[in-house]
């Protein structure tokens, strides 16, 4: 015999305007939420040219620095440029676009197949 499944109070589903009803993360109307993404995106991109600017013309600029601080300087370029800086090049323009596509080509699939009649598939 099985044993029963024990529900627990968080797992029922409360009516939507009890106190109890879980509350959605970002609400669809809120315009800082939807344009988190986008700010985000102008932040990091605009520290990594700063700190480009700062590590290209900082010896011209700054104090002379020890062969040490440039070895990091150039560890945290390069993690910013090949992790940062592509990251939301992927994010906008790669990875989520193809990421429409293929969602845009299932659902020409789903209609086609939604479309046909249960026995003219076989």
């Amino acid at each position: 015999m099985p044993t029963p499944r024990i529900v627990t109070p968080l797992e029922t589903p409360a009516h939507p305007d009890s106190p109890a009803a879980p509350l959605p993360a970002t609400s669809a109307d809120d315009p800082q939420a939807q344009r988190f993404s986008y700010r985000y995106a102008y932040l990091i991109t605009g520290m990594t040219f700063l700190f480009i600017f700062l590590a290209a013309f900082g010896p011209a600029l700054l104090p002379p620095l020890p062969d040490q601080s440039w070895r990091v300087i150039d560890t945290v370029l390069g993690f910013l440029l090949g992790v940062g800086l592509s990251a939301i090049i992927q994010f906008f323009y790669g990875s989520s676009q193809g990421s429409q596509q293929k969602s845009e080509q299932l659902h020409a699939l789903a209609q086609r197949l939604s479309t046909q009649s249960p026995g003219a598939g076989s």
